[in-house]
Order: structure tokens, then sequence, then C-alpha cells
């Protein structure tokens, strides 16, 4: 009792398959409405951390986040990116 929660929305992707990306961008809207009908704070990387993984990217600004480079999980640097913004937002809770 008495705990706070939240959701962290995973960051954009766009894959080589525009269906795939299609589906995403339908399973984050849906996330979003949830999380909007039961007043749960979200943080939306997708919009709010300014990566842009890309399938198949292996350099340039977003490549550089990804650990080995498949434009999904973020490796050291990339966590380095987002924790001040993650925890900006954890703070308002």
């Amino acid at each position: 009792m008495g705990k706070k929660i939240c959701f962290i929305l995973t960051m954009k992707k766009e894959y080589t398959d525009t269906d795939v990306t299609a589906r995403q961008a339908t399973y984050w809207n849906i996330i979003r409405e949830c999380c909007k009908k039961y007043a749960i704070p979200l943080f939306d990387l997708y919009y709010e951390s300014g990566l842009v993984g890309v399938e198949g990217q292996t350099d340039g600004y977003t490549g550089e986040f990804y650990l080995n480079h498949d434009a999904t999980h973020p490796n050291q640097k990339g966590y380095e990116f987002l924790y001040p913004k993650i925890g900006s937002f954890l703070m308002t809770l």
C-alpha cells in the first residue's frame, strides 16, 4: 500500500519491415491509452528520449547508444544518456 507506480514506454525503433513498425506503433498507442485511462504516470521514451533505433544501423548518432548496435537495448553510453531524463521524471512521482 502507498507505493507509487509508473510506466516507462520504450524508445522508438524503425524496422526494415514497415508492417512491424506499424504494429509497434499500435502497441505503444494502446499503452498510452491504458496509462491515461488509469491515471498511471507515463514517461514516454518514444518521444522524450531523443533516440530512434534503426534496425541494422551500426553507426551514427543513434547507433552508438545501443548494445551491439541492435537498435533496441541501450548500452552503457545509452543509459548514461537516458539517466537524467528518467531520473527527473521519477523525481516528479
